[in-house]
């Protein structure tokens, strides 16, 4: 809940059902050390007066697997401590690691459970890199078959994708009408929409000329994540707009980034790295003039809502992004005006034509904006998941298996 992720994409969900009060939660979560310090007084403050709970535990990378089996023992045993308080109507996962959690206690305590994806976790970890060693094979075949029994026996799957419901079907696994699908949705509340004066004390911290064009990555850097294809956009920008300011907004290693920067190319007077916490994107967003989401094609593309995309919409900024990721292009096509959708890994020479597109634009900030209101609707999202909770609530109970 610490990470930026958790609070924009679990705790706005939690925050906004609870206060409609035909639910209440309790969040077990795993927590970075270092993120828990500095944010934790800041999740509590937003969860005070709700009906949320909170029971954080460490998280640990090291060593790999090993570390992995010593959070699941704690964390269930954090489940079957407060299950003795009080039994709950309904576990819901989010993500694989916790569905290990949720999927025991549907079976030994019958338990209503939700298996909600966010995307194709083993594949992503796969593709990435993280487990390309052979010492991860079985790993991957491990969760690859939990995968399929989650599917298969949970009350309800969650995809964020039409492409990701499309494949789920297709494997056998689930029937569509079983299979709710909600995208990434975004808190207006932490992204407030352009505001010129904002965007005037960004870009004066950052020694940004009130006339440039800065185009914007927001996220990590690495494994599906290429830096190396911004640079290579960026590059290309900087072509047709001479005055272009790449800004990456990071938690990934400055230094080595900039110095990668060097290696393509790239003028330090026209880079910017930044890092902050969530509650203060939205100010660089408003310094910038589109937002870039680029991911490498992979199977595991298929379940990708980039969260980067309604924000950047929500503040008013148009997008850029690699084709063929889960719902980006008919989301694109959908919206006219609202960006472009790139081949990944073009020739400097077929780039252009993309970036002109880019530039050629013209929509309002306010359509942009609107356009997010629509499709990535906190509150919509919220209103389809209290729908089906209480779907599952009216189903007849389901005797435990102790």
């Amino acid at each position: 809940m610490t990470d930026a992720l958790g609070q924009s994409q679990v705790l706005a969900y939690l925050c906004h059902m609870a206060a409609t009060g035909e639910v209440s939660f309790d969040i077990v979560s795993f927590e970075k050390p270092e993120r828990f310090a500095a944010e934790k007084a800041k999740v509590e403050a937003r969860i005070a007066g709700t009906s949320v709970r909170w029971f954080p535990l460490p998280y640990h990378k090291t060593p790999p697997v090993l570390s992995t089996l010593k959070d699941l023992r704690a964390g269930w045993r954090q489940v079957k401590a407060l299950w003795k308080q009080q039994p709950y109507d309904i576990i819901h996962a989010r993500g694989y690691i916790t569905a290990l959690l949720a999927h025991r206690a549907q079976r030994k305590w019958g338990a209503r459970f939700i298996f909600d994806m966010r995307g194709w976790w083993a594949d992503e970890k796969k593709e990435a890199g993280a487990w390309a060693s052979s010492l991860y094979a079985p790993v991957y075949r491990y969760f690859k078959q939990k995968e399929a029994a989650f599917f298969r026996e949970a009350d309800l799957a969650v995809s964020l994708t039409y492409a990701g419901q499309r494949e789920i079907v297709k494997q056998g696994w689930r029937a569509a009408d079983r299979i709710m699908v909600v995208p990434t949705c975004v808190d207006f509340n932490a992204f407030p929409g352009p505001s010129a004066e904002v965007r005037r004390q960004v870009r004066t911290r950052l020694g940004i000329l009130p006339d440039a064009y800065v185009m914007l990555y927001s996220g990590s850097l690495g494994g599906n994540y290429p830096v190396e294809e911004i640079f290579r956009i960026f590059l290309q920008l900087r072509q047709l707009r001479p005055d272009a300011v790449l800004l990456l907004l990071t938690k990934t290693d400055p230094a080595g980034i900039a110095a990668q920067a060097g290696q393509w190319g790239i003028a330090a007077d026209s880079l910017r790295i930044a890092s902050c916490a969530y509650s203060e994107v939205h100010a660089y967003q408003n310094a910038s003039d589109c937002g870039l989401i680029v991911y490498t094609p992979s199977y595991s593309g298929i379940g990708r809502s980039p969260t980067k995309l309604g924000e950047y919409w929500a503040s008013g900024l148009p997008v850029l992004a690699t084709a063929g990721i889960g719902d980006v292009d008919d989301i694109l096509a959908g919206h006219p005006g609202s960006g472009v959708a790139l081949p990944f890994n073009l020739p400097p020479e077929d780039l252009c034509p993309y970036i002109e597109q880019l530039l050629a634009l013209g929509t309002s900030p306010e359509v942009l904006r609107q356009y997010a209101q629509a499709y990535y609707s906190l509150d919509g999202g919220c209103r389809r998941y209290l729908a089906e909770y209480h779907k599952l609530l009216a189903l007849p109970p389901v005797k435990a298996n102790p």
